[in-house]
């Protein structure tokens, strides 16, 4: 299964665009692939002529600094529906939830190549 960049792209300007109206912070910078942007008003840049966008760093009020990816979990954390301890704990699930089923899928290969070499030998 192949997924052009640019459906990615649109997705996380989609998000990004999602955050800017629903956010409770104030967002000081998008971190775009490569580059740090910084952006006085986020609204008015044109998103399409930009690279992905990687992070977005938000402001509190209180000064403090937090820095999200633009996908659902970094949007639910953006509209103040979770707190950032928890938005890096889902984000380290799902991190571990990938090496699992790349490990799975590798052992599985390797079950499968075994076998064929087996039923061949």
């Amino acid at each position: 299964m192949c997924v052009s960049t640019n459906a990615i792209e649109h997705h996380a300007i989609n998000i990004y665009e999602d955050m800017r109206k629903q956010t409770k912070y104030k967002i000081i910078k998008v971190n775009f692939a490569g580059n740090v942007i910084p952006i006085n008003d986020p609204g008015t840049v044109a998103l399409e002529r930009l690279p992905l966008i990687s992070s977005v760093i938000l402001e509190a009020s209180d000064g403090i600094h937090y820095m999200i990816e633009p996908n659902e979990t970094g949007l639910m954390f953006a509209k103040g529906e979770i707190t950032y301890t928890e938005y890096l704990r889902i984000k380290q699930k799902a991190g571990r939830q990938m090496v699992g089923i790349f490990c799975g899928s590798i052992v599985l290969f390797l079950i499968m190549s075994l076998s064929l070499f087996k039923f061949f030998f």
